[in-house]
């Protein structure tokens, strides 16, 4: 179960992220918190929505909403639908655009062994 008191509040809590969202689509914010939540909630393809759509933005650039963090979610997302190659790359455009990015070094190396 994800944070906030189980799926009732899951579904209210993506339900006003998405009305953030469609009132300020440029807003990296409303968008990294919408993505966030999906992935939580095991919404995966709409999780990479959102974060596939941060990438489009012009990122603030301080965490956590930074391109390796975002390229980080992504490669989450693929693991979790069982996508090993395109875990991969996620994750070394993460480490790429970020080389000290601890979690996304972990789970490469351990996808590689």
């Amino acid at each position: 179960m994800a944070k906030g008191g189980g799926e009732g509040s899951d579904c209210r809590r993506i339900a006003e992220l998405e009305a953030a969202v469609r009132r300020d689509p440029a807003n990296p914010a409303r968008l990294w918190a919408l993505g966030e939540a999906y992935l939580a909630a095991g919404g995966l393809e709409r999780a990479s929505v959102a974060f596939r759509g941060l990438l489009l933005l012009r990122l603030p650039g301080e965490p956590p909403i930074t391109r390796a963090a975002v390229l980080h979610r992504l490669g989450l997302v693929h693991h979790r639908q069982g996508e090993s190659s395109k875990t991969i790359l996620m994750l070394e455009r993460a480490l790429e655009a970020d080389p000290n990015r601890l979690e996304a070094r972990e789970l490469l190396a351990q996808l590689r062994c």
